[in-house]
């Protein structure tokens, strides 16, 4: 007889005489347990971490979000739902991830409401020109959300209409498939999981010069086939649950390069029976808060995060005045002030005037910036400056004893002592 799998040394005979389950058994389970474990932990070694550090407080709190938003970067980079919550006291998350056609965004909705209960899903459809399921080139972006997922009969269902591929589909049912290679990769870093404290969102602090050409403003179009069959099912979905399906298509450049996604599906979503909002004209300075030629940048989330918070403010139950005095609250300031040092830090690590710039609109700082008056700033940036007049929190100088062209120093605004003090 073979000799049962065994990395203990010591004998269990003894200890298990007189006892019905034989030593052999005993041992083999043991370590099985002790082999399971030891994955366990070079799967949390070697894993991706950003999976952890964007949904491990989605999962925390789950059942207090009123509004989740989904959808692809175009909403996980313009809505900002602690900044929601501190001026609006809504709670809200943003499972809004890159690259995300529609159908993937009706499977992270599919899973996600296993776990919470919004009163309202505010959905971006700027892929809803796409007919693809998941483009080879994007078939990596799923695990931002699907990696910490816990393993369900969503889950499985989910792996198998996204992907293809039995080996794709395995890499996202045990993850440890695909990072057990990342051992050249890690870093210290790798050592822990932090939560971002961002509420899902991503600040993009940039600044970006759009190029000089016309605007291709949206037409009317057919959504094709498999994104509208998508859209339907998440609108099952919300009604199945009694949730407020919100259609949106957030702020960006419509250059005529980009004019494939300039599509406005207003007509379409009024067939269907959805609330459709449109925010890609006067929500945002696009010359000033563009971070790229598809995106916003931190100043331009922060306008958008404003535009929801007073269309949501409208259509959310009222509360009472003993509310603010609610443990959970205490939770969520707690979560806020982690928050504001997440930005702090962002803001201390940038070493260019530009990013600095494009979060003047913040609240929660004081920007003091000197400027000799011989300084000719760029177009985008002289925009940034104008606009910043507006803001109650930006100091604007001239000071022409300066060696430098341009100073900008921060602060918060309870403090005296500033985090950033640089010149360029």
């Amino acid at each position: 007889m073979r000799k049962p799998l065994s990395i203990f040394s010591f004998n269990l005979n003894n200890k298990l005489q007189g006892r019905k389950i034989p030593a052999p058994i005993v041992e083999s389970v043991l370590t099985l347990i002790f082999l399971a474990l030891m994955v366990r932990g070079l799967s949390l070694l070697v894993e991706n971490k950003q999976s952890y550090g964007k949904y491990n407080e989605f999962y925390k709190y789950s059942g207090e979000y009123e509004v989740l938003f989904c959808g692809s970067s175009h909403m996980m980079n313009a809505v900002l739902p602690m900044e929601l919550w501190k001026d609006y006291g809504i709670h809200s998350y943003n499972i809004g991830n890159g690259a995300e056609t529609i159908p993937v965004t009706y499977h992270v909705v599919l899973n996600a409401l296993d776990y919470a209960a919004p009163e309202v899903l505010v959905m971006d459809v700027f892929y809803a020109y796409s007919d693809q399921i998941l483009p080879e080139i994007s078939k990596e972006m799923p695990h931002q959300f699907f990696d910490l997922l816990p393993l369900s009969e969503n889950k499985l269902r989910s792996v198998r209409e996204i992907f293809r591929d039995e080996k794709d589909r395995w890499n996202y049912i045990i993850p440890f498939s695909i990072y057990h290679s990342r051992w050249n990769e890690l870093t210290k870093n790798d050592l822990r999981r932090e939560d971002e404290c961002l509420g899902g969102a991503r600040l993009l602090l940039a600044s970006y010069t759009l190029r000089d050409t016309l605007f291709d403003p949206p037409a009317s179009h057919d959504i094709p086939g498999r994104p509208g069959e998508y859209i339907k099912k998440v609108k099952e979905l919300c009604d199945e649950r009694g949730i407020r399906l919100i259609c949106v298509v957030n702020p960006y450049a419509m250059w005529q390069e980009n004019r494939t996604c300039n599509v406005n599906f207003k007509k379409e979503m009024a067939e269907l029976g959805i609330e459709f909002l449109d925010l890609r004209e006067d929500v945002v300075d696009i010359y000033a808060d563009s971070a790229d030629d598809m995106h916003v940048n931190l100043c331009g989330e922060r306008k958008v995060t404003d535009f929801y918070g007073r269309y949501l403010s409208s259509i959310l139950p009222r509360r009472d005045s003993s509310y603010s005095s609610d443990s959970r609250e205490i939770v969520w300031n707690e979560r806020y002030a982690a928050y504001v040092q997440k930005k702090e830090d962002f803001l201390a690590m940038c070493e260019d005037a530009a990013p600095l710039l494009s979060d003047l609109n913040d609240p929660d700082f004081y920007f003091e910036i000197s400027m000799r008056s011989d300084t000719v700033p760029d177009d985008t940036m002289l925009r940034m400056l104008e606009n910043a007049k507006n803001y109650d929190n930006v100091s604007i100088m001239t000071d022409d004893d300066m060696k430098e062209s341009l100073k900008i120093r921060i602060r918060r605004k309870d403090s005296e002592e500033y985090f950033v003090n640089r010149s360029f």
